[in-house]
């Protein structure tokens, strides 16, 4: 398995974590209020959120990788923005547990400038690739 593809699987595991926290908090929370307080976070709460962010960019990011995957296209540059991606999603999804709204929002944004390098570098280095 490639540097990218896991982890790209390490951030699939990350949305499932953020999911099961969630759940389980929630669950947690049913069994000590009632059962009107069981299932999923309320859509705006701020778990609700961030899974929901978790969830596209883990669908934004995918197809970038199996893309190069199938292209066979890994270079070092490659490796380097999917761990920059997966760096702002860390930063991210932990300023937004804290509760750090702006700085949270701030390194969603600094992920999005990687995902568009992982889908442009196939096209851009077509002739570098080693055999």
């Amino acid at each position: 398995m490639t540097s990218e593809l896991g982890i790209l699987g390490i951030f699939g595991m990350l949305v499932v974590l953020v999911a099961s926290a969630e759940r389980g908090r929630l669950a947690l929370r049913g069994r000590l209020g009632g059962p009107e307080h069981a299932g999923l976070a309320p859509p705006g709460s701020r778990m609700s959120l961030l899974r929901a962010e978790s969830v596209s960019a883990l669908v934004l990011v995918a197809p970038a990788i199996l893309i190069l995957a199938q292209r066979d296209a890994f270079s070092g540059t490659t490796i380097l923005a999917a761990q920059a991606f997966l760096g702002a999603r860390l930063l991210h999804l932990g300023f937004g547990i804290a509760g750090a709204g702006r700085l949270s929002r701030l390194a969603a944004a600094l992920s999005v400038p990687f995902v568009l390098w992982l889908y442009l570098a196939p096209f851009l280095f077509l002739g570098t690739q080693s055999a």
